[in-house]
């Protein structure tokens, strides 16, 4: 593997963090049937095998018709019925719907003037064979699986997911169904981080709670060689400064490289990266709040094959807002439509409060450089969910 090094202490920005990652993440592929491959990444770019449609077939129910025979006003032939998505007879290449039709005994009666190819849709009108249908690193919608199915493509390949095993770090933390003591609190982060992982693509394992301590993490980590696991998330132990035990830990492990410690990012500073035994090492900041940014700022592109920018959208910013110009900071936003405009409003609070990740929908980018966003300016929100 390519050989990054930081110093502690040495911040770097969010962009090159994640291009340090990308040196230290290998994607396998797997051929799975379409049917199932709903949320998966195309590892392959996708082609027609054939025409479609395949054939010439009505757009609506009415009466296959020829254009240069049966013209307007009343004509003396037996009606020939057609349904919708039906293939057009011999002889036909138009298509008169039932409301624009009137029968009487052998007669039918057409409104209005018929055209060659009225209501038909042509041998190919939808996609040529040959022609280019999704590209590599398109996640599958529901709607891509149908005309996958249509096209009949049975199987394609995709690229496997990421496995990635979840560890709490602090000695205060107790599993979420014990009655904390004084001075405990509750693991919210491992069950968070479990779901974020599954709903991001991956495939989350919970690994339980270490104590903050260089030892045990140091352990900790040995035990894990015996999971087959792709990425392995911390959440405490990677403050800069005194409390950096995470980073001890690993550098202390035979053949492990810290690749970075330090962000330019705010929530995100005392996030961490490392590598050892194949695996990649991601530590996140202890408190939820900012587990839950970083992991969508740094932790989702690996599980999305980096292929963001991930759902942004424009809103315009009802309050002024004020940042550090050395650090690139992230604002929860309660997004808000208003007469076809999106309003996004600031939830500034405490570090250690939750609460605006659960009323809010995104968080607004603050670039390094930047002192204030005026009101009414119009930025990008990074929004939680997948759209």
């Amino acid at each position: 593997m390519p050989g990054h090094m930081k110093k502690t202490g040495s911040l770097i920005t969010l962009e090159k963090a994640k291009n340090i990652i990308s040196d230290y993440v290998s994607y396998k592929t797997e051929t799975i049937n379409t049917q199932n491959a709903l949320g998966r990444c195309l590892a392959q770019d996708l082609t027609a095998p054939e025409n479609f449609p395949a054939f010439k077939r009505s757009l609506y129910d009415g009466f296959a018709v020829n254009s240069k025979k049966h013209r307007v006003g009343v004509q003396n032939f037996e009606p020939l019925r057609i349904a919708t998505g039906q293939i057009l007879p011999v002889g036909a290449d138009s298509v008169v719907m039932l409301e624009d039709a009137k029968i009487t005994g052998n007669k039918i009666t057409f409104s209005s003037r018929i055209r060659p190819g009225q209501n038909v849709i042509h041998a190919g009108e939808d996609l040529r064979k040959g022609e280019f249908i999704l590209n590599k690193g398109f996640l599958l919608r529901p709607q891509d699986i149908g005309l996958l199915q249509g096209l009949g493509i049975k199987n394609i390949k995709v690229f496997k997911k990421l496995s990635a095993g979840i560890v709490s770090s602090g000695n205060e933390l107790v599993f979420s169904d014990k009655i904390p003591g004084y001075g405990q609190v509750r693991d919210m982060n491992s069950g968070m981080l479990f779901n974020l992982v599954l709903r991001s693509g991956g495939e989350p394992v919970l690994l339980g709670i270490c104590p903050d301590k260089k030892e045990e993490i140091k352990k900790f980590i040995g035990k894990l060689n015996k999971f087959k696991l792709d990425l392995i998330l911390f959440t405490g132990g990677t403050s800069v400064g005194n409390s950096d035990i995470l980073e001890e830990a690993l550098s202390s492990l035979h053949g492990s490289k810290i690749l970075f410690h330090g962000l330019k990012t705010k929530p995100g500073k005392p996030a961490l990266a490392g590598f050892w035994k194949d695996r990649l090492i991601i530590g996140l900041p202890g408190r939820p709040s900012s587990a839950f940014v970083v992991f969508h700022l740094l932790v989702k592109p690996v599980l999305r094959y980096f292929r963001g920018p991930f759902n942004m959208l424009e809103v315009v910013l009802k309050e002024s807002i004020s940042s550090n110009p050395e650090v690139e900071e992230y604002v929860p936003v309660l997004i808000e439509q208003k007469k076809g405009t999106l309003y996004a409003w600031p939830m500034r609070a405490k570090p250690s409060l939750f609460s605006p990740l659960i009323f809010s929908q995104g968080a607004i980018k603050i670039p390094i450089g930047r002192k204030i966003i005026k009101k009414g300016q119009v930025v990008k929100a990074l929004l939680w969910n997948d759209l």
